[in-house]
């Protein structure tokens, strides 16, 4: 069971967090610049001040597994009683894997991987996410790139024991930043809607993630007023729940590829197709239906979507997509985030397909149908 912390100022509680698992040894996960511009350094420091602390900052735009493999050895070493992530998704993801692998280091020597026979249980995890976005506090996977191919990994083990979502921490990215994160909070909180794997829990976070965002934004990131800074970083946590229980789908699998070969930030890159991807579910048939619980189902949870936001059907809700991106300062058409020809339309469709998100999706997309996507977003 994870303890969650969440709230404006809740950083404050972690001195509390800390003592109560009394550690001497502790591994800090941090980004290289989030740390101190986030204004956690200073009461995350106090609250390690008698702890014997050795740093880790994450060092690659993409997580590698060279760069988990060597963070492992390097966990492993020192034998740390606890982990600390501060910072967005990529470092809370680098701490989750590198602690999980240091514990249970067969996969480390071989390729990562969470099917291995694991051997013991990891120090406890304590994820303080600087962005409201990712929301990789609250969920038992982790992501990692091998060149242009995404990986998830996951494990029940790879849950953070603890999460603190404090607002105050976010206020400091810059507009871009937060954008890209919003629209990632966004962006799951849909998609775990209507995922196959989705439940009436899963849904219940998803619907509150939903209407939590679209209340506050655009505000949260062109006036970044806490009060809207608060109940996105709360969007973003509920998220995280959502798709801790479904996963995402084929948005994200189509992002993939415009984050490794275009660089396009990773929930911009998602919420550059979701609104395509929602009318596209929309048309489900008997003959593609990936949801077992039928065409029927599928369309409704499109329709309680649509609802959601706002519109009158999923043409209108596409369009209400792109009007929040638009106005929160993030391109709506590829070919402004470098995706120029042909060619790179077909590098995307040819590795924006996995099995692993695409099988996810409430309807079976053919590669003519992303292909059409896409071109309708050139």
């Amino acid at each position: 069971m994870q303890l969650e912390i969440v709230g404006p100022g809740t950083l404050e509680r972690i001195s509390n967090v800390i003592s109560a698992i009394a550690p001497r040894r502790a591994v800090l996960v941090t980004g290289r610049k989030s740390y101190q511009a986030s204004g956690a350094e200073a009461p995350v420091e106090k609250a390690l001040g008698d702890v014997e602390v050795e740093r880790h900052v994450r060092s690659s735009r993409l997580l590698t597994p060279e760069e988990v493999r060597r963070g492992a050895s390097r966990f492993e070493a020192f034998g740390p009683d606890l982990v600390v992530a501060v910072g967005g998704g990529g470092v809370l993801d680098l701490a989750k894997l590198v602690r999980f692998f240091a514990s249970n280091p067969v996969g480390v020597k071989s390729p990562l991987s969470s099917t291995q026979s694991t051997v013991r249980r990891p120090p406890p995890l304590v994820a303080i996410p600087t962005t409201a976005g990712s929301g990789a506090e609250a969920t038992h996977f982790a992501v990692l790139y091998e060149g242009v191919v995404k990986r998830s990994i996951a494990h029940e083990w790879m849950l953070p024991d603890v999460a603190i979502v404090d607002a105050q921490l976010t206020t400091s990215l810059g507009e871009h930043d937060a954008a890209s994160a919003a629209a990632d909070a966004l962006s799951q909180a849909i998609e775990s809607y209507w995922c196959i794997h989705s439940t009436a829990a899963s849904r219940e976070s998803a619907q509150r993630a939903m209407e939590l965002a679209l209340v506050h934004l655009p505000r949260a990131i062109t006036e970044r007023d806490l009060e809207s800074r608060a109940g996105l970083a709360e969007a973003a946590h509920l998220a995280g729940k959502a798709i801790n229980l479904t996963r995402t789908t084929a948005p994200h699998a189509i992002s993939y590829p415009l984050t490794a070969r275009y660089g396009v930030a990773h929930g911009h890159a998602v919420c550059l197709t979701l609104g395509s991807v929602l009318e596209a579910n929309a048309e489900v048939t008997a003959d593609d239906v990936q949801d077992p619980r039928g065409v029927v189902h599928v369309q409704s949870v499109i329709q309680d979507i649509v609802r959601l936001l706002g519109a009158l059907d999923p043409a209108g809700a596409r369009l209400r997509i792109q009007d929040l991106m638009q106005q929160m300062g993030l391109a709506t058409r590829l070919r402004e985030v470098g995706v120029t020809s042909s060619a790179d339309i077909e590098f995307v469709v040819s590795h924006g397909l996995t099995e692993e998100r695409a099988g996810n999706n409430p309807r079976r997309l053919t590669e003519d149908q992303v292909r059409k996507i896409l071109i309708g977003i050139w």
